[in-house]
């Protein structure tokens, strides 16, 4: 949740961002722990990396009515 309130305030001041998954590849986890020289009891689970954005795009639409279902 953390990371989708930085993303929602980023949008607002007019940054662009990206979520990138680590987590569960260890590999992935072990190479941004070296990367950052993260401490052993610290680990990545994600990273998102922000910027400024090199073009404007219309918010996509990507509500289908029919994915919901009803569970009665």
């Amino acid at each position: 949740m953390a990371q989708e309130n930085m993303w929602l305030r980023a949008d607002e001041l007019g940054l662009g961002g990206v979520w990138l998954a680590i987590a569960p590849e260890q590999e992935r986890m072990d190479n941004v722990r070296r990367i950052l020289n993260l401490p052993d009891n610290v680990e990545a689970f994600s990273l998102f990396p922000l910027g400024w954005p090199g073009e404007s795009r219309p918010q996509q639409n990507r509500f289908h009515e029919e994915r919901i279902h009803w569970v009665n």
